[in-house]
């Protein structure tokens, strides 16, 4: 009997940007809300176990259906370690996917001047190497 090889390939077509903030995820997605005229609400918590410890992060979540656009927040930092180990400089990463996140330069401006927001940066997702971790449903 011959063996079959699956090989998957995850779909990186979305905008991510990392967010750098001393507040706690609530008040930042509070102030998100507040600026983007978003409406992020608590979804879940993501639970990674790791090799010494399990971490949760936080996911906070809206959906734009005139635009069809999903924004995710979520914590990148915790006490028990990082979702994406080669972005330790961010706190947060907000996801933007759907057919038109082109918008995403006039998020970045919106980002830089909302309170509790200390820095902001595009990610290039394909360079990443937990890129991974962003793929989650």
């Amino acid at each position: 009997m011959s063996g079959f090889t699956l090989h998957i390939t995850n779909d990186y077509d979305f905008d991510a940007i990392g967010i750098s903030s001393h507040e706690k995820d609530y008040r930042l997605a509070w102030a998100l809300n507040k600026h983007l005229d978003l409406q992020l609400v608590h979804l879940r918590d993501l639970i990674v176990s790791g090799r010494t410890a399990t971490s949760t992060h936080p996911i906070f979540r809206c959906e734009d259906p005139v635009k069809k656009i999903v924004y995710t927040l979520f914590d990148n930092k915790t006490e028990n370690g990082y979702l994406l180990s080669d972005l330790q400089q961010f706190d947060y990463v907000l996801k933007i996917e759907g057919s038109q996140h082109d918008d995403s330069e006039e998020i970045l401006k919106k980002l830089k001047q909302t309170p509790f927001v200390n820095a902001v940066l595009k990610l290039d997702v394909e360079r990443l190497k937990s890129k991974d971790m962003l793929v989650f449903e």
